[in-house]
């Protein structure tokens, strides 16, 4: 996977993580954050190194899937764009504002 491809799939399970299942979440965490291979995340959740190819595949679909209907890392993005703006043009308290609201909504 290249790296921008991996960067994107790390933001969309940042945003969507918590609607997968609880395998598909261990298994993207261990891969995404843990940066395990295919063959250490079979070795640790006892089944095929196919079977792991097979989740992180149905998670990276499911999780672009949820952007092209929810468009929440979109939205978090633009917003990001705007924060950014405001404070080089000297709003930085609005700018402050913006990123507390981006950092409550990462938490949730």
């Amino acid at each position: 996977m290249n790296i921008e491809k991996s960067d994107i799939l790390y933001s969309l399970f940042n945003v969507y993580g918590g609607l997968l299942t609880t395998r598909q979440r261990q298994v993207m965490e261990m891969y995404l954050l843990y940066d395990n291979t295919l063959v250490e995340i079979a070795e640790e959740i006892h089944v095929s190194r196919q079977a792991v190819y097979n989740i992180i595949n149905d998670s990276s679909l499911a999780l672009y899937h949820f952007e092209e209907v929810l468009k929440m890392r979109q939205m978090l993005d633009e917003m990001n764009i705007i924060g950014q703006s405001l404070k080089n043009d000297g709003l930085l308290k609005y700018a402050k504002s913006i990123e507390k609201l981006i950092k409550n909504n990462k938490k949730s």
